[in-house]
């Protein structure tokens, strides 16, 4: 969400709030859910961006995640392999890597984001392996809640 409208369909205050209990039991604000186009922005990594980070986005998509964060750290990577979303995020603006992050040379990152994308990795080791080689601080994962998985191309 930024200044109220939505940064997928740039519907105006379209978002509706949702929230979720922490450990001490108070609720604690933490996602928006376009009321338009469904997409979903998640407040949960705002603590992780910092102006002194080189961070990495995992599965960056369209990039809005990166263009939402870009101006609250040093450096934002995009990594996408559909070629199509990875021109995306190059259109945008951003350094994009168009490989398996799995591929990925052992450069580290103060941040690594994957938005919506563990569910998709089908050798958990190895990504294991590879994410203990290229996060410096964090490694932030968010995997779909509260949906369905649909197959890209259902038969």
């Amino acid at each position: 969400m930024i200044n109220g409208k939505c940064h997928a369909c740039q519907g105006d205050d379209t978002y509706k709030e949702f929230y979720w209990s922490w450990g001490d039991g108070k609720l604690v604000q933490d996602t928006y859910q376009c009321r338009h186009c469904e997409h979903v922005f998640r407040r949960c990594s705002e603590q992780f961006l910092d102006k002194k980070y080189e961070a990495l986005e995992i599965g960056s998509g369209d990039g809005m995640f990166a263009k939402i964060a870009k101006d609250h750290i040093k450096k934002i990577t995009c990594s996408e392999i559909d070629a199509k979303m990875a021109k995306m995020c190059v259109d945008l603006g951003f350094e994009t890597i168009n490989k398996s992050v799995l591929d990925f040379e052992d450069k580290q990152y103060d941040v690594v984001f994957g938005m919506d994308v563990l569910e998709h990795v089908l050798d958990i080791q190895s990504f294991k392996i590879k994410m203990e080689q290229i996060v410096k601080n964090y490694l932030i994962l968010q995997v779909p809640v509260y949906r369905t998985m649909v197959p890209p191309n259902p038969t």
